[in-house]
């Protein structure tokens, strides 16, 4: 179904090549006319390369047994060929069938096969060795008739020897072939993108045997290139030694503002983490508050809780702790009373009335975001500076910020003000990071940039940017592929030219991670960011607009959705991030627990309330959890949004 086919052009030429719009576009073969076009798709057939495994193993199996039945009868001393069992007979017959097949498939490469030279004398000495075991394969069955022709002991041996080159030379082939099945089942992936087949297919042949260490060493560049992410950049910045500068390495703020001008020893770290001070006065911390924060080190912190302790301030309250408990307001010399204001401006800026998308959101996915780069040891192993920490938390504070409900499909559709000022890319992504920064160029008690220098604040910007550009879920394949593939050529450099790339997959990661969490806290995510979408179906339907995907709440069976989720989209991304950062396993545990959860709801769903609430029960929801939040019940209540909040937050 994928084979090209001849069509003919506007002037009547059917010379022109088309492709079927469903064909892989690396399954092309190059023109050749007639019959030798068509012995060429029939080389590619399904058919045709299982009959070759079929063919193969048949000559080896038969190849094996005759060799053995051969080498007794050249050492039978009795010597007498008329008395030598007929299965040699059989053997040999049935052995030249494959041999013959073989020695046919020879032919047909040669001629319309590869003209590289060094393959066609592999092919020519394949067939050479064939030949001859045909023929004294001949020779032997005729003597065993009885014929006058002397068929010495000798001459067995000799053909003995013959059949284990030849065994030994179709036992390559066959390897050969066996690679190629991995190419053509590289070529067939469809949840790989072109570069990173293009990677893969790169990798099988690096196994090959290449006598040219330069060539060899030219493949290894290929792979390493297709693997970055600067294909179509001029390679400038070079130094003397030839070796390109990391993005990070020539910005002043590395010098001034990493932590001891290198790298802390992992002792030096904790210790320093121990003797910071507690918080001033900007904020007034309530013991109870306090007490909380010190459990921010847990997978299980709940935002939902901090938001009850802290009367609706729980993304002011952790941004500023964490500023302050790793003291980067002293080291990035960041007046405390501007960061209190601007992380109010941005606690204000989210809407309350979105189920998912509010502070608590925000608040819950820089408290990940900071669990996985301390947890899992992202700081050390990428050796953050401050500069990149305290970006990271910034960019996740303002990851959703001014988020209207509505998601970037509704925007475009509705041609909104944002989609038509962002022109369709990455509306909502692009506003929010653009409106926190405008936050600091309005006010000045809320600049946190105002005792920066031009190249800090250039560096600060440029890395919250393009993490917070990067939380676009139409993106997310491609920028998972795009490390995948770094992966695959063996070339992935956290902490150098993939820093940034990184940093932007674990906010990323930190914003879609509610299945990973713990059972309670995933379920109560789960269901808010549904509901959120169901109110943006109803906006929809009342507009008479198509209803976008998973928002129609009439059709949707929440669990299952959850399950496909997980199954397409959180399962891959957090494999990648067990391959890349090993102290992630306990994620992947946790998310096959909730998958299995999610599985056991999908019937009782379609059901009704009353099933829910007993499927819920028998799995702990409602009851006392055993996570860290000491089985406090997490909060059910969700936001029902009236029409007239749905007019107000489209645009």
């Amino acid at each position: 179904s994928n084979r090209r086919s001849l069509v003919s052009n506007d002037s009547g030429d059917k010379s022109v090549l088309s492709t079927p719009a469903n064909s892989n576009p690396l399954a092309v073969y190059p023109l050749t006319p007639g019959w030798k076009y068509e012995i060429e798709i029939l080389f590619d057939r399904d058919g045709y390369y299982l009959a070759m495994i079929f063919f193969r193993i048949l000559f080896h199996v038969c190849l094996i047994t005759g060799l053995a039945m051969q080498t007794f009868f050249a050492l039978d001393k009795r010597g007498d060929l008329h008395e030598v069992d007929q299965e040699i007979t059989i053997i040999t017959a049935i052995e030249l069938l494959p041999v013959i097949v073989l020695f046919i498939d020879r032919i047909l490469r040669l001629i319309v096969g590869d003209k590289h030279q060094a393959t066609r004398i592999s092919l020519v000495i394949r067939n050479v060795l064939l030949f001859i075991v045909v023929l004294m394969d001949i020779l032997f069955m005729i003597q065993l008739q009885g014929t006058d022709i002397n068929f010495e002991k000798k001459a067995v041996t000799i053909l003995s020897i013959f059949k284990f080159i030849a065994m030994s030379s179709e036992m390559s082939a066959f390897v050969d072939l066996m690679r190629e099945k991995e190419v053509r089942k590289i070529i067939e992936e469809t949840s790989m993108s072109p570069l990173q087949k293009l990677v893969r297919v790169y990798k099988a042949f690096r196994f090959y045997h290449i006598s040219n260490h330069h060539l060899a060493r030219k493949l290894r560049f290929c792979i390493q290139f297709l693997g970055s992410e600067d294909l179509y950049q001029a390679q400038g910045g070079l130094d003397r030694a030839g070796k390109r500068d990391s993005i990070f390495e020539n910005n002043v703020w590395i010098k001034k503002f990493s932590p001891t001008r290198g790298r802390r020893s992992t002792e030096n770290y904790k210790r320093e983490l121990q003797q910071r001070h507690k918080p001033d006065k900007s904020i007034d911390f309530k013991p109870e508050v306090w007490a909380y924060l010190e459990r921010v080190d847990s997978y299980g912190f709940n935002a939902f809780k901090l938001k009850a302790l802290t009367n609706g301030e729980e993304l002011k309250t952790l941004v500023y702790y964490l500023f302050e408990r790793h003291n980067l307001m002293h080291i990035l010399n960041i007046e405390s009373s501007a960061l209190v204001h601007f992380v109010s401006k941005v606690q204000r800026g989210y809407k309350e009335v979105n189920p998912y998308h509010n502070a608590t959101h925000a608040a819950d996915v820089v408290h990940v975001l900071y669990y996985y780069v301390t947890d899992f040891e992202f700081r050390t192993m990428a050796e953050l500076t401050d500069l990149e920490f305290a970006s990271m938390i910034f960019a996740a504070a303002v990851h959703d910020f001014e988020h209207p409900g509505l998601n970037n499909p509704f925007q475009i559709n509705t041609l909104s003000k944002l989609a038509l000022r962002y022109n369709d890319q990455s509306v909502l992504e692009n506003h929010h990071v653009s409106a926190a920064f405008q936050i600091c160029n309005d006010s000045k008690t809320a600049n946190i940039f105002s005792n920066f220098n031009i190249e800090d604040f250039k560096s600060f910007r440029r890395i919250a940017v393009q993490m917070v550009l990067a939380t676009d879920m139409s993106k997310h394949v491609e920028c998972l592929n795009k490390l995948k593939a770094r992966v695959d050529a063996n070339d992935l450099e956290i902490n150098g030219k993939d820093k940034l790339q990184f940093m932007s997959f674990m906010l990323h990661a930190a914003d879609i991670s509610n299945p990973t969490r713990p059972w309670s806290i995933c379920y109560e995510w789960s269901t808010r960011v549904m509901e959120e979408f169901f109110l943006q179906g109803d906006l929809e339907k009342s507009r008479h607009l198509p209803v976008s995907m998973l928002c129609d709440r009439a059709s949707i069976n929440l669990p299952s959705s959850q399950v496909d989720f997980i199954n397409f989209i959180i399962s891959p991304t957090f494999e990648f991030m067990n391959d890349a950062l090993p102290l992630a396993a306990s994620c992947v545990i946790q998310l096959q627990e909730n998958c299995d959860n999610w599985n056991a709801l999908i019937v009782p769903y379609s059901q009704g309330d009353k099933a829910i609430k007993e499927a819920l029960s028998s799995l702990g929801l409602f009851a006392r959890t055993n996570g860290d939040e000491d089985g406090e019940e997490l909060t059910s209540a969700f936001v029902q949004s009236c029409e007239s909040e749905g007019e107000k937050n489209t645009p």
